[in-house]
C-alpha cells in the first residue's frame, strides 16, 4: 500500500484535529482530557494545534479516554487487517464478560466452518 506523501507538520495537524474532534464529540474539555491521561491542559492544546509531538503511549492513552481506536486518530485513511482486529478487540473490551462470552460463542462456530482444518 502506498500512502500519499505529506509533511510531518501536516500529519501532526491531522492528528491534532482528530483528537479535538473526538474530544468535543465526547463533550470533554482540554482540561478533562489532560487530567484523564495525566498531563497538563497546555500539553493537550499543543498536541491539538500541532505544536507538539507525542509518543505512541500518549496517543494510546488519549484514544482509550476518547473511546476510539488509536487508528482513528492517525493520519490518512489507510486500513489494514490488523487494524480491523484491533478495533474488534477494543470494542470487545468495552463489553461485560458475559457479553464477551456471548459474542465469542457466536463467532467461533462461523470461524470453524470457514477454517475447518484449524
Amino acid at each position: 500500500m502506498v500512502l500519499p506523501q505529506v509533511s510531518k507538520s501536516e500529519n501532526l495537524q491531522e492528528v491534532g484535529r482528530k483528537i479535538r474532534h473526538y474530544r468535543e464529540k465526547k463533550k470533554m474539555s482540554q482540561l478533562e482530557l489532560a487530567e484523564a491521561i495525566g498531563v497538563t491542559q497546555n500539553t493537550i492544546y499543543l498536541i491539538e494545534t500541532a505544536q507538539s509531538e507525542m509518543k505512541l503511549e500518549k496517543l494510546f492513552r488519549i484514544a482509550e479516554v476518547l473511546d476510539v481506536t488509536p487508528n482513528k486518530l492517525l493520519p490518512g485513511e489507510a486500513k489494514t487487517e490488523s487494524n480491523k482486529f484491533f478495533e474488534f478487540e477494543h470494542m470487545m473490551k468495552q463489553l461485560s464478560e458475559a457479553d464477551q462470552e456471548l459474542i465469542f460463542n457466536m463467532v467461533m462456530p462461523c470461524m470453524k466452518r470457514l477454517l475447518p482444518n484449524t
